[in-house]
């Protein structure tokens, strides 16, 4: 069975898992199909919108795709999201991103 196989199996058994869909995400990406992974990170947001990982990769999938306005959109979300959570490291590196985006 391949990872995305087994992905699927544990997700029919708990769908609202965040850590379970994120690595779905991952794994689409990883496959080079980003528009099921850009769709997966949304799904994600939508169902658990305090996930902050997905913030940093859906945007870089978007960017990758050549969103620029989503990109930018979901991090400064997540940047925000980050702030409000107290992680510092991660808004800085939002920030960084965000940074790099707009050159």
């Amino acid at each position: 069975m391949s990872r995305l196989e087994a992905l699927k199996q544990m997700l029919a058994e708990d769908p609202s898992d965040p850590f379970l869909n994120y690595a779905l995400a991952l794994e689409y990406e990883r496959s080079g199909e980003i528009q099921k992974a850009i769709g997966q990170a949304e799904k994600i947001m939508k169902q658990d919108p305090s996930y902050l990982p997905v913030y940093y990769m859906v945007a870089t999938w978007q960017y990758k795709a050549g969103d620029l306005a989503a990109a930018k959109s979901h991090l400064l979300n997540g940047k925000a999201l980050a702030l409000k959570q107290n992680d510092h490291k991660t808004a800085n590196e939002i920030q960084s991103f965000l940074d790099e985006i707009a050159e």
